[in-house]
C-alpha cells in the first residue's frame, strides 16, 4: 500500500510538468504561483446630506420686480355712513404692482402714472400715489408704520366722493409659512399704531405660541383726543396660518371692535394687525398696530 502512494504521487507530479517534459526551474518541481489577493472595491464617499434651503422673505418695500400681495386685510371709514371691518381674506392676492409701469391695484382700483392725472412719489419708506376721482383728488400709497419694519407695511387709500370722504385700509406683507411659526415659544412685539393716532415707545404686544394666544395694551393718543387712550388686545393664533383674530376694546368701554392680523417674515419676526373701533353712535376709528420681536 506504501509503494502505490508513491507512484501516485509521483505520475500526478510527473502530469504537472507535462506540457515541456521539465519543471520551469530545472528541479523537476513545478513552481507553486501564488493567488493573487482580490484588491477591494473603493468604499462609495458618502453622499452629504443636503442643507435645507432656507425660505426666503421679500422685503415688503422691493418693488424692483412685479409684486403679488397675499393676507390682505382691509378695513374702511367714511364721514357719513359708519363702516365695519370687512375681512378681505388670507392670501387673496388682491393687491399688485407692476413694474414695467408702476402700476398699483388695490381696493378695485388701479393707478398708473401719467394716467388720470396720478403721479408717483417713492422714497425708502413710503409709495405714494396722487390722483384724480370724478374733480377731487385722492391718494394711495404703501407705507411703513414703524422704521425697523421690513416684511409687513400697509396700504391707505383715500378718496372724496362728495359729500362722502372714503379711507381704506390693509395689511401687505410676507406672511410667516406655518412651518416657520414659533408655536413653542412666547414672542414680545414693540408696536407702533399708525392712523388713528400715535402710541408712546415701549408699547408690546405678545403672542403665545404654547398656547396659541395674542394679548396686549397699548397707549394711543387719538388725533383730536385730550387724554391718551389704552386699548386692549385678546384673541387667539391660528397655528396652521398664523392668523390673528380677537375683540379690542378701550379701558373705559366707550369703544369696542374687533381685530384681524398675521405673523409676518421669517420665525415671526414681524406682527401687523388692523382693528376696527366702534361707539354707541357707531362712529369707528380704523387703525393699524406693526412691530417686531424684541
Amino acid at each position: 500500500m506504501r509503494c502505490f502512494y508513491v507512484t501516485v504521487v509521483a505520475l500526478a507530479l510527473t502530469s504537472c510538468g507535462s506540457d515541456n517534459g521539465s519543471a520551469a526551474d530545472g528541479t523537476g518541481t513545478a513552481p507553486i504561483t501564488p493567488v493573487a489577493t482580490p484588491t477591494p472595491p473603493p468604499a462609495p464617499a458618502p453622499t452629504p446630506t443636503p442643507t435645507p434651503t432656507p425660505t426666503s422673505y421679500r422685503t415688503s418695500f422691493d418693488f424692483q420686480g412685479d409684486r403679488v400681495f397675499d393676507g390682505l386685510i382691509t378695513a374702511s371709514t367714511t364721514q357719513t355712513v359708519p363702516a365695519h371691518l370687512a375681512y378681505g381674506g388670507l392670501d387673496s392676492g388682491t393687491i399688485t404692482y407692476t413694474a414695467a409701469n408702476q402700476a398699483l391695484s388695490a381696493f378695485g382700483t388701479t393707478i398708473v402714472p401719467g394716467q388720470m392725472g396720478a403721479t408717483l412719489t417713492r422714497t425708502d419708506a413710503n409709495l405714494i400715489y396722487t390722483y384724480m376721482t370724478a374733480t377731487s383728488g385722492a391718494t394711495l400709497g404703501i407705507y411703513r408704520a414703524s422704521s425697523d419694519a421690513m416684511y409687513v407695511s400697509y396700504l391707505r387709500q383715500d378718496e372724496l366722493v362728495k359729500p362722502v370722504q372714503i379711507t381704506r385700509y390693509a395689511l401687505v406683507g410676507a406672511p410667516t409659512l406655518a412651518a416657520n411659526l414659533p408655536l413653542t415659544a412666547t414672542s414680545t412685539y414693540r408696536v407702533t399704531v399708525a392712523q388713528i393716532g400715535t402710541s408712546p415707545t415701549g408699547q408690546t404686544l405678545v403672542v403665545d405660541g404654547t398656547n396659541r394666544r395674542v394679548t396686549g395694551s397699548v397707549s394711543v393718543a387719538l388725533t383730536g383726543k385730550q387724554i391718551d387712550v389704552s386699548v386692549t388686545f385678546q384673541g387667539t393664533l391660528d397655528a396652521s396660518t398664523g392668523r390673528l383674530d380677537g375683540v379690542a376694546r378701550t379701558s373705559d368701554g366707550a369703544y369696542i371692535g374687533v381685530f384681524h392680523g398675521r405673523l409676518y417674515g421669517p420665525s415671526a419676526v414681524e406682527v401687523g394687525l388692523i382693528f376696527n373701533l366702534i361707539d354707541a353712535d357707531r362712529n369707528d376709528l380704523p387703525g393699524v398696530l406693526v412691530g417686531r420681536s424684541n
